[in-house]
C-alpha cells in the first residue's frame, strides 16, 4: 500500500503581534516546510484541527464541523473542573483568584457529567489502573463503539441533527486520544514495549481497526499501571520518551506519527458512524446544519480559543506561572511554566466566558448527552458496530506540514522593557484555517527547547499539485504620527 508522505504546499500566512512598540517595526518571518518523509490526545488545537478537517472532508458544512469541534473540546473542559473557578468544584484559592470576594457565580457542574467527560480519554483519566495491556485497550474500544452507537441510535430516533453532530465530536475525543496517549506509534528504539504490528505489512500509519487482533501485540496507554505517565511540559518526556508517553503537541516525540494516524482514525470513525446511522436523510441534514451560529461562535471564540490560548493549553507552549510561595526560596513557578498565556489573561478569558452569558444550547446538549458516552449498553453487539479499514483512504492521501521556525522583530520593543509583544500566526492550507498558540511577551522568538515551532499538519489528496511555498516574509511597518496613533493594537501581515 502506498505510504502517506509529507509534501510541500503553498500557504498564506498571517502573523500577528499584539502589544506596544516603537513607530517603526521590522518583522522577519522564517517558515520551513518539511520535505518528503514517511507518514506514520492532544492539546486543544490538534483536537480541533483533526475534527474540522475530517468533518469537512466527509462533506459537512462549516457550522456542522464547528459543532463537532466544540463537543470534542467540552470533553476536556468538563474534565478540568478543579481548575475552573466557576465549576463549583474548584479549590477555594482558584475561585478567589478569578473573582472578587462576594461575587461568586458557581455553575455547580454535575458530577455525572464531569465523570463521563473524564472517562472519555485513553490516558487513564478517572479510570483506576487505566489501560495497562492489550486486553484492557481492546475492551475499551469495544465499549466506546457500543456507547457511541447507542447515542447515535437515540439521535436517529429523535431525528436530531445537532445530537448526532455532538455525539460525533465528543466520541472523537477518545478516538484521537488513543494515538496521542499510547504506545501505538512507537517503534524500536523507544522506551518500553512496542506494539506488534509491522510497518512492512500494515503500512506506516495503521489505525487500531486496520490491524488484525492477533497482530496488535503489546498495547497500553499513559498513566496506566506499570507504565509511563503523561509527562509534564518541561520534563525529559518533552524531548524523548523516557519519562513521558504522550504525543499531544509538536514538541513531543512522535507527534507527527500520532497526528497522522489520528487523522485517518478520525475520518474512519466518522464513516463508521455514518454506516451505523443508516439514515441518509438525517446524515445529510447534519452535514448541512447551520443553526444557532452566534452561540457556536461564543463557545469557540470565548472558550475553546480564548481560554485555551490564555492558559497555555492550545498547542504545547506551556502555561502561565502559578507561584508557589516558599519561605526558603520565595515565589517559584511549576514545571509547566512557559510563554503561553498569563494569569491575568486566563482570569479575564475565563471570567468573560462564564460571566457574559448563560451556557449555550450546545453546552446544554453536551451535558445531556455525554453521560451516555460512559455507559456500556448490553443490547449493542459487536456485529452492530463494524469499522471499515482506512487503507483506501490512506492510499489516496498525503500530508502537508508547515512549520514557522522563527519570528524576529526589529524595533518592535515597547518603551517599557518588561512589556514585549505577543506573537502568533494564522495560516490557511488547502482551504482550512489554522491558528497558532500565543507566545507572550516576546518581540522575537526562535522556539528554543522545550518549545517547538508553530506546526500545522494537513491531509490533502495524493494527486494534488502545489506551487513552491513562500518561506520568508519581511515587512516594515510604520505607524501614523497623528493623535492616538499608538501601536498597542493587533498588527497583521498577510
Amino acid at each position: 500500500m502506498p505510504r502517506p508522505i509529507l509534501s510541500r504546499s503553498r500557504c498564506a500566512h498571517a502573523v500577528g503581534a499584539r502589544g506596544g512598540g516603537h513607530l517603526a517595526a521590522l518583522v522577519v518571518l522564517v517558515a520551513a516546510l518539511a520535505g518528503p518523509a514517511p507518514a506514520a490526545a492532544f492539546d486543544s488545537e490538534p483536537h480541533g484541527d483533526l475534527t474540522v478537517e475530517a468533518m469537512r472532508a466527509e462533506g459537512f458544512g462549516p457550522t456542522a464541523a464547528k459543532v463537532a469541534w466544540v463537543a470534542n473540546y467540552f470533553v476536556d473542559f468538563y474534565s478540568q473542573a478543579s481548575s475552573d473557578p466557576y465549576s463549583g468544584h474548584a479549590a477555594k484559592k482558584v475561585a478567589l483568584a478569578a473573582q472578587p470576594i462576594g461575587a461568586f457565580e458557581y455553575e455547580n457542574w454535575s458530577p455525572t457529567v464531569m465523570h463521563a467527560a473524564s472517562t472519555s480519554h485513553f490516558d487513564g483519566t478517572d479510570r483506576p489502573g487505566g489501560f495497562p495491556n492489550t486486553d484492557a485497550v481492546t475492551a475499551e474500544w469495544s465499549r466506546l463503539r457500543r456507547a457511541t452507537y447507542n447515542l447515535v441510535r437515540a439521535a436517529k430516533a429523535k431525528g436530531s441533527a445537532v445530537d448526532l453532530l455532538e455525539v460525533i465530536g465528543m466520541s472523537l475525543h477518545e478516538v484521537q486520544d488513543f494515538y496521542a496517549h499510547g504506545n501505538w506509534v512507537e517503534r524500536v528504539g523507544d522506551r518500553g514495549s512496542i506494539p506488534g504490528w509491522d510497518p512492512g505489512v500494515e503500512g506506516s500509519v495503521p489505525t487500531w481497526f486496520d490491524v488484525p487482533a492477533n497482530r496488535r501485540g503489546t498495547v497500553y496507554t499513559s498513566s496506566s499501571t506499570g507504565h509511563r505517565g503523561h509527562g509534564s511540559w518541561q520534563q525529559d518526556g518533552n524531548l524523548n520518551l523516557l519519562n513521558g508517553l504522550s504525543k499531544d503537541w509538536p514538541g513531543r516525540p512522535r507527534y507527527v506519527e500520532a497526528y497522522m494516524t489520528s487523522a485517518f482514525a478520525t475520518r474512519q470513525w466518522v464513516q463508521a458512524i455514518r454506516d451505523w446511522v443508516a439514515d441518509p436523510v438525517l446524515w445529510d441534514r447534519a452535514r448541512a446544519y447551520a443553526g444557532a451560529q452566534s452561540e457556536l461562535e461564543e463557545d469557540i471564540n470565548d472558550n475553546v480559543i480564548a481560554v485555551s490560548r490564555n492558559t497555555g493549553r492550545w498547542s504545547g507552549e506551556g502555561g502561565p506561572c502559578q507561584p508557589d510561595v516558599s519561605f526558603d526560596s520565595g515565589p517559584t513557578c511549576g514545571a509547566g511554566e512557559g510563554k503561553g498565556g498569563t494569569l491575568l489573561g486566563a482570569r479575564s478569558a475565563i471570567k468573560d466566558y462564564h460571566g457574559d452569558h448563560d451556557p449555550t444550547s450546545y453546552r446544554k446538549s453536551f451535558e445531556r448527552l455525554v453521560p451516555g458516552l460512559a455507559l456500556d449498553p448490553a443490547d449493542v453487539t459487536e456485529a452492530m458496530v463494524p469499522v471499515a479499514s482506512s487503507r483506501p483512504l490512506q492510499a489516496a492521501t498525503q500530508f502537508v506540514r508547515l512549520r514557522l521556525t522563527q519570528v524576529r522583530g526589529i524595533q518592535l520593543e515597547d518603551p517599557l522593557p518588561t512589556d514585549g509583544a505577543d506573537l502568533y500566526a494564522k495560516t490557511r492550507i488547502a482551504g482550512q484555517d489554522y491558528l497558532s498558540a500565543v507566545i507572550d511577551d516576546a518581540d522575537s522568538f526562535s522556539f528554543p527547547a522545550p518549545y517547538a515551532p508553530f506546526t500545522f499538519l494537513r491531509a490533502v489528496p495524493r494527486d494534488g499539485r502545489y506551487p513552491t511555498p513562500v518561506t520568508q516574509i519581511t515587512v516594515k511597518i510604520h505607524t501614523g504620527d497623528v493623535r492616538s496613533a499608538g501601536t498597542n493594537d493587533d498588527v497583521y501581515l498577510n
